[in-house]
């Protein structure tokens, strides 16, 4: 979001109420507001899929063409997740309660909206959406992080289990020709290659162990 402007899309069929609420905003002193008007759900969507830069939107109930219920849906089936203050001249807490299940943010009575409280709300849901974004970032960072430590966890274990199976195999095979008459020069191969066998199933094992304990010390 810029902080120097906040741009606000208001969806309402009432051309009066649209403009008291744009020079309402756009007269506002500590903030700087844009503001850009709709009177139909249809309308407010195209709007909002061609312009990134809207902040938030201020929705009215009741329209000559659905209601915003109706077209706040039409937003979650597009995607479209910019923070919505539902707007009504009802004091109804069902209605407030539909609004919320569908997306709405905030609640206002229009009448008590028309004073330096909707600046203010609009404010104060913008930071609160600001943070709860910064959080669900940060959470899916650590999701994404969680899933690469275990999708590597379950590679140190395929592959220890990949190695340990061919180490057996030769050194099965060295023991059975330590056992066979060959010239000292071969018996001292076969020991280097025990050596080495011994020295990669003790690095398998210190690798398998770490990858264990990691994950142990993480589940506590």
């Amino acid at each position: 979001m810029d902080k120097n402007k906040v741009t606000a899309l208001v969806v309402d069929d009432d051309s009066s109420f649209r403009m008291l609420v744009k020079h309402l905003l756009e007269s506002y002193n500590t903030q700087q507001f844009e503001v850009l008007t709709e009177v139909d759900g249809e309308s407010a969507l195209n709007t909002l899929k061609s312009n990134s830069n809207i902040n938030l939107v201020l929705m009215d109930y009741l329209l000559k063409k659905g209601t915003g219920i109706d077209i706040m849906k039409r937003f979650r089936e597009e995607n479209i997740a910019v923070p919505i203050i539902f707007l009504t001249s009802s004091n109804d807490y069902r209605t407030a309660v539909e609004a919320f299940k569908h997306g709405a943010v905030d609640y206002l009575l229009k009448d008590s909206a028309m004073g330096i409280s909707l600046p203010k709300t609009i404010l104060k849901v913008l930071e609160s959406s600001e943070i709860k974004r910064q959080r669900e970032e940060v959470e899916n960072q650590n999701f994404l992080t969680l899933k690469k430590e275990e999708a590597i966890r379950e590679l140190v274990v395929t592959m220890c289990h990949e190695f340990n199976n061919p180490l057996a195999i030769i050194k099965m095979s060295t023991a059975s020709l330590q056992r066979q008459k060959f010239p000292e020069i071969n018996h001292t191969l076969i020991d280097k290659l025990n050596a080495k066998v011994s020295q990669l199933e003790v690095r398998l094992k210190i690798l398998r162990d770490v990858n264990i304990e990691g994950h142990v010390a993480e589940s506590t």
